[in-house]
Order: C-alpha cells, then structure tokens, then sequence
C-alpha cells in the first residue's frame, strides 16, 4: 500500500513538473516573440544610425549649442532619460540613446568595454555631425564612468559634467576595502544581474509589467518593460559590469578637463536606512559611506568648479526619482 501511495505521489510530481514546464515554455516563447515585435518597430521620434555595422537608436531634440548628451547606468535604455530630455530648454541640442545591447540598439561586439562603449559614442556624434561639441555630459553610474573616459578625450570640447552616483576608476576600493560578506551580499550585482536575467528570458518581467524603479512615469513603463524583458539586455549589461573598473589597475584614471563637475549624491539619511534591512553594523554604515565620498572626491578634486549635491529622498536612480535635481544642473550648465 505505502508503494502504491508512493508511485502515485511520483506521477503526480512528474505531471506537475511536466505541466510547469510547459508553461514557461510557453511564457518564454510568448516573451520573445512580443520582443522581436517591439525590436522591429522603434520610436518615431528617434531614429537607428549606422557606425560602421553598428546600428544605434538615439533620439535628438532641440537645436544649438552646447550639445547635451545622457548616457545611464549599466541596463539602463533612453526611456529612462526622456522625461528629463523633454524638460531641458529648446535653445540646446540633446542627445539621448541606447548602447549597444539596449533598446532597439544592436547587440554590439564583446566585451563591452568602457573605452569600446566610449568609442562607439564618439562615432554615433560623427554620424549625426555633432562631433563639434561643446558638450554638457549627463551620466549616471557606469554610464558616467563612461563619460570621464569620452571628457578626457575630448577635453577640450567639455563645457560641464553632471554625474549622479557615479562610478569612477577608483570603484575597486569598495571590493578592496569592504568586509568580502558585506560587499558580495550588498553591493556585487553580479549574481542579481543573473538572475533578473535569467526571469526576464522566462517572460516574468513582461507578464507581470515589472519595472527595477519607484515612481516611473507611466508613458515610460512600457519601453523600460520592454527593454528589461530582452535577453540581450543583460547579456550586455553583465559584459558592462564585468569589464567595469572593479579592480585596481595599473591603467590610470581618467584626467578629465577643469570645467564645472556637479556630482549628485544620493540621500545619506535614507541610504542607511535601506542598509538597515541588511543588519550591517554602524561601523559597516559608516565605512560605506566614507568609501562613496572618497570614490565621488577622485572625480571632484580633478576641477576646482566642483561641488557635490544630495538627494533630498532618493537612494539612488536619482534620474526616476528625483529628475528635478538633474533638470536643474543642466539647465545651469547649457547657459
């Protein structure tokens, strides 16, 4: 009798599996074909460039000079930076886009290297003739990384940088210094990348029209769904952060020109207490912190028109949560 019972519950756990696995067989299929629909149709009001075999999908608004150009963190597409493209003055060019392997742009070549992400920059502002510069770079995070690499190209065509949280070459010193538990269970994203990517090729981003950010506007919710349900997004977005200046190399850091740095922090007073939730110790609170204003210095020290500006809420996506500060710094910057 116990046997009986015991093959009963076998194929009944053999069906349920059966079942679960066609089912997100089916989620996965619907998923890709919902992306290549997307994929073939991009936004009018941008367009794809050719850099050389390289299709790139950027959206320019405005007419004049300086040139603004937004470049986000590692995932993130041009939707996220619309909102604040369409609330900067006219009297500007801005350039908003998709790196390689984001949006409707193309997969890219690998690795996804800082200098190969800043080079194809440059050759999308060639193939729209707006190489000339000046330039107000708005980066955030490992964008903006990429960003002091493109400055300290093209130093003397920068007019101003604003960067929001951003990475620099000094971002190793957090794995350097930090307690080896506490960084890979706080601030390595390596295994959350895997994961988010691993559900996203399921379908369960798109099924449940998940966004990774409090208080998207809803007219942004369907491209960022769209984007963070492609496969090829985090497949990029992993090559990104592994090729990220995570350890300490013997290439120098970028020397970038003295023009005006604004560099937006995130709240300190609402950051510790997200970390709260992690039960790290006060000294764990402090070290991070002190770790973050030391990285943010080797990018404000390099110009003596620096300042550093704190969210008053956000803990980070500053560019989603709290826009107004950055509409803010650039509006000041293209004067």
């Amino acid at each position: 009798m116990r046997e009986k019972l015991l093959r009963v519950i076998a194929v009944l756990f053999l069906a349920f599996c059966l079942v679960i696995a066609v089912l997100l067989f089916a989620l996965s299929s619907w998923n890709s074909s919902k992306s290549k629909q997307w994929l073939a149709h991009p936004d009018l009001s941008g367009e794809m460039v050719d850099i050389g075999g390289l299709k790139l999908f950027c959206r320019v608004t405005g007419a004049g000079k300086p040139i603004v150009i937004f470049e986000g963190d590692a995932g993130s597409s041009s939707a996220e930076w619309r909102h604040i493209q369409d609330a900067l003055p006219d009297g500007c060019t801005k350039l908003i886009y998709d790196r390689a392997g984001y949006g409707w742009s193309d997969i890219g070549i690998y690795p996804r290297t800082p200098e190969r992400v800043a080079s194809e920059l440059g050759s999308l502002l060639e193939a729209k003739g707006l190489s000339g510069g000046p330039f107000v770079l708005v980066g955030q995070g490992l964008g903006a990384f990429y960003l002091q690499l493109f400055a300290s190209k093209y130093k003397s065509k920068i007019k101003a940088m604003i960067f929001s949280e951003p990475y620099s070459a000094s971002y190793y010193i957090f794995k350097k210094e930090m307690d080896p538990v506490v960084y890979k269970n706080l601030l390595d994203r390596a295994p959350a990348m895997k994961m988010a990517g691993f559900m996203s090729s399921l379908g369960i981003v798109r099924y449940f029209n998940a966004v990774p950010y409090k208080g998207l506007p809803a007219d942004l919710r369907n491209p960022v769904v769209e984007n963070y349900s492609q496969k090829k997004t985090f497949a990029a977005m992993l090559s990104e952060y592994k090729n990220a200046p995570l350890r300490e190399s013997d290439a120098p850091p970028p020397v970038l020109p003295r023009v005006p740095i604004t560099v937006i922090h995130h709240s300190v007073e609402n950051y510790r207490k997200e970390l709260t939730s992690f039960y790290l110790s006060y000294n764990d609170l402090e070290r991070i912190e002190v770790l973050w204003m030391n990285m943010l210095r080797t990018i404000t020290d390099q110009s003596p028109r620096s300042r550093i500006i704190f969210a008053k809420n956000s803990t980070g996506n500053i560019n989603i949560e709290e826009p107004d500060i950055i509409i803010d710094a650039v509006s000041r910057a293209v004067k």
